[in-house]
């Protein structure tokens, strides 16, 4: 599939091409030509707007929203998920679609909590996670960008695999043995909030360092928008995609020590609550800020507008599925203005 590459701040709009690209691609407009001003202003900060407004909006309306704690809480609540779609973000740059990424992590606390319980120590169980993690992400570049196989087919296999191992390790039971060292990583009071929010917002520091300021963030992109292009310019298309999976299993892995920490217990039906919320904020922050670009910034408000609105709802007497639901719906939401947005400049 060809691309259009468009500079802006040094930086290109793609469209990639692939499987996990193809969605990427309408996520982000389907095209490289630019807006007309006020197009490209109200685009651009769109969703940082909703944000801001449907914060007031509850804030006014619902006096439980407006509390400190409130909020505290659903920063601390955002924390992984907002982690996960960084990591997406970047597999998503290079135009790759990892769908095991929630079960890795999920089975990274379900190692640590059995090997804990049995008797291993805090290295052992962390030598453990980290090979599991460099077998699985070797797997997926295997098979994607050796063999040729369709990512989505592909880690949709190895996703469903995992979720398997995760109810084989924990005997489909929670386990709550969970190493001293992991909990005071994640629950650690620093201003307020817990450490887990810190290090989710130094996730969209380092992502935003990378993607705006770096050559690796312009040679993600343009592996993401055009592989024969890059080629030709000496980038390492399969090494960069390969590490691409092998780092984002690995970072995956991470996060779920954060998770186990969190929870306190290593619960196998967490997979699915996790799976949606990553992919729909990445997406939604494709059109935002950096217009027809994955990007950090972008998730972020994405994330938070997300997490805003199924805060309010759950306020206001929603029941709980009303989270599912309303992350989906923002997804295809997000994806279909997106590529409607891309048919008009296009025509334009």
């Amino acid at each position: 599939m060809s691309s259009t590459v468009s500079s802006e701040h040094g930086q290109g709009s793609v469209q990639p091409q692939g499987s996990g690209s193809r969605l990427a691609g309408e996520a982000a407009g389907g095209t490289g030509r630019r807006r007309s001003p006020l197009g490209e202003t109200v685009g651009r900060y769109m969703v940082p707007l909703l944000f801001l407004v449907l914060t007031a909006y509850f804030a006014i309306t619902l006096p439980n929203f407006r509390s400190s704690v409130n909020f505290v809480s659903m920063a601390d609540a955002q924390s992984i998920v907002l982690m996960l779609a960084i990591v997406a973000c970047f597999q998503l740059r290079i135009g790759e679609f990892d769908l095991s990424l929630v079960s890795t992590m999920v089975l990274s606390g379900a190692l640590v909590a059995r090997l804990t319980q049995e008797g291993q120590g805090f290295t052992t169980c962390l030598v453990a996670v980290l090979l599991t993690a460099l077998v699985l992400g070797a797997l997926n570049g295997l098979l994607v960008v050796v063999v040729g196989v369709d990512a989505f087919v592909t880690t949709l296999g190895v996703n469903t695999l995992v979720s398997g191992l995760i109810y084989w390790v924990t005997g489909s039971t929670a386990v709550v043995t969970v190493p001293d060292p992991i909990v005071s990583l994640a629950r650690t009071d620093v201003l307020g909030l817990t450490s887990a929010t810190w290090i989710g917002w130094l996730f969209v520091l380092v992502a935003w360092y990378v993607f705006d300021f770096t050559p690796l963030g312009r040679h993600l992109l343009f592996v993401g928008g055009n592989r024969d292009v890059a080629r030709l310019a000496g980038v390492g298309v399969e090494r960069i995609r390969f590490l691409g999976f092998v780092g984002g299993a690995i970072f995956a892995a991470l996060i779920g020590l954060l998770l186990l920490g969190q929870l306190g217990a290593a619960d196998p039906s967490t997979t699915n609550q996790y799976l949606l919320p990553p992919f729909a904020a990445v997406f939604l922050g494709a059109a935002t800020i950096r217009l027809n670009q994955f990007n950090a910034l972008g998730t972020l408000f994405a994330l938070y507008l997300l997490g805003v609105g199924v805060t309010g709802l759950q306020l206001m007497g929603a029941p709980t599925w009303v989270s599912l639901a309303f992350n989906g719906i923002a997804l295809v939401v997000a994806v279909t203005l997106a590529r409607l947005a891309g048919r008009k400049a296009a025509a334009a």
